[in-house]
């Protein structure tokens, strides 16, 4: 399989063949995936290592201009910077990624050890590519976690994420760091019409925190009900509809803000989650 690392985590069915066929894989806790171990990740072949790394709608290449300090693209309110990882974030990346409590309702097993160079290479992937548009939070000038927007290949879904250090819980972060990156995203990629949260059903602070950021519950996902989608439109947070010509316009659709009752759902086999 021929696939450079910021294609983004492996689908199902690539997932199935790389089992198949013996491709060693290793998880990307960035991406949220699994990615093959060994890809082309020789940049000079991507053709946006020129890097684009505002997402799809940006229009600058290579490295973000410097304003007063700060990257051009970052996102400020308040106490919080949304800003690129460097690798002067090494030592407090993997404080907060290397604790095994972060991951208990994250996609997969939690990757121990945290190497030092597992740490360095994600913090590098994040910046690569226009699949995802990757943030390190900071409050009061301090790293306290990460936010992640993934665009689906399709166009049909744009994917929220987040994870918290777990010194820093229980002080509402999460929450305002959700509802400021979505109205940003929104306020500058006027093509977006509506972005989905996946969250394990046994998550119940994440589901209220999204529910307070405007997410409404949709549905349980179809390929594991163990997880519950939830969803956020433009009309919901801006008061207006994407642009027609978008792609994202043509997969549009208005969700009502009341929650519908979910269906009860028979237990199945666990699966370490996010």
């Amino acid at each position: 399989m021929s696939r450079c690392r910021w294609d983004g985590p492996l689908d199902p069915d690539e997932f199935e063949f790389c089992k198949a066929n013996g491709i060693p894989l290793a998880y990307d806790p960035v991406q949220f995936g699994w990615v093959p171990l060994v890809c082309s990740d020789t940049y000079a072949h991507d053709p946006h290592v020129e890097f684009d790394r505002a997402g799809p709608q940006a229009t600058q290449t290579g490295e973000p201009e410097e304003m007063n300090g700060k990257a051009a693209d970052d996102i400020s309110s308040g106490p919080y910077r949304l800003r690129r990882w460097t690798l002067d974030d090494l030592p407090d990346f993997m404080a907060l990624l290397g604790n095994a409590n972060v991951w208990t309702y994250l996609p997969e097993s939690y990757p121990q050890p945290l190497t030092e160079d597992l740490a360095r290479d994600l913090i590098e992937v994040s910046n690569i590519g226009t699949h995802h548009d990757v943030r390190a939070i900071e409050r009061d000038g301090v790293v306290v976690g990460q936010v992640r927007l993934q665009f689906d290949r399709d166009g049909q879904d744009t994917e929220i994420s987040y994870w918290i250090g777990e010194p820093h819980w229980g002080q509402g972060i999460g929450g305002d760091v959700v509802a400021l990156f979505t109205a940003k995203s929104f306020e500058r990629r006027p093509n977006l019409g509506s972005i989905i949260a996946r969250v394990h059903r046994e998550n119940r602070a994440s589901e209220r925190l999204l529910t307070r950021a405007g997410f409404v519950r949709e549905r349980f996902d179809l390929d594991n009900p163990e997880w519950m989608i939830q969803r956020v439109t433009r009309e919901m947070v801006m008061g207006e509809r994407p642009n027609a010509d978008a792609r994202y316009a043509a997969s549009y659709r208005p969700r009502p803000r009341a929650h519908t009752p979910l269906p009860e759902q028979q237990p199945i086999h666990r699966r370490v989650s996010s």
